[in-house]
Formats: C-alpha cells, structure tokens, sequence
C-alpha cells in the first residue's frame, strides 16, 4: 500500500474561542469560529465547520460535511456521505442519514 496517494490534512482552526473541544481524525478538517463552547468531532475525511455558535454541538462521520452557523444551541450528527447545514436557528435538531440533505434556516 502507497501512503504517497492518500492526503491526511489536521487542520484546526480556532477564531475567538475561549473554550472549544476539538478532535479530529484520519484526515479531516475542523474550523470552529466565534463560537465560545463548541464541541466539535469529526472521523474520516469529513469537513466541520462552526461558525458563530456559541454552544454548538457537531458531530459528523464517513465523508460528510457539517456547518452550523449562528446556530446557539444546535446539535448535528451527519453519517455516510450526508450534507448538514443549520443556519440561524436557536435549538434546532438535525439528524440526516445515508447520503441526504437536510437545511435548517431560520
């Protein structure tokens, strides 16, 4: 197996974050901005994104892409290959599953 064709990027970005948790793993990306106790976790190759929520909670697997902005109290779990997206909505709660989309806005 050649390592050389795979791309493990860990990025961390913080903007503004008194107390944000961050894991990432094999290959993902997580920015968390301006959002003051996020809690952010990701697993293979998946891409978080939190902007502007204070107490936000995401969580996304296998492929998949989160973004929760101003989003105060939101919670989202992503699995397989599915695309999340909370906009301006105090406590919403998004699941999606199995290659969906699911958007929150207002």
């Amino acid at each position: 197996m050649e390592s050389e064709g795979k791309k493990f990027k860990h990025a961390k970005g913080t903007g503004k974050d008194g107390s944000v948790f961050q894991s990432v793993e094999s290959g993902s990306t997580v920015a968390v901005l301006e959002g003051g106790s996020g809690f952010v976790s990701v697993e293979s190759a998946s891409v978080a994104v939190v902007a502007e929520g204070g107490s936000g909670f995401v969580s996304v697997e296998s492929g998949s892409v989160a973004v929760v902005a101003e989003g105060g109290s939101g919670f989202v779990p992503a699995e397989s290959g599915s695309v999340v997206v909370v906009v301006k909505s105090g406590s919403a709660f998004v699941s999606v599953e199995s290659a969906s989309v699911a958007v929150v806005a207002e």
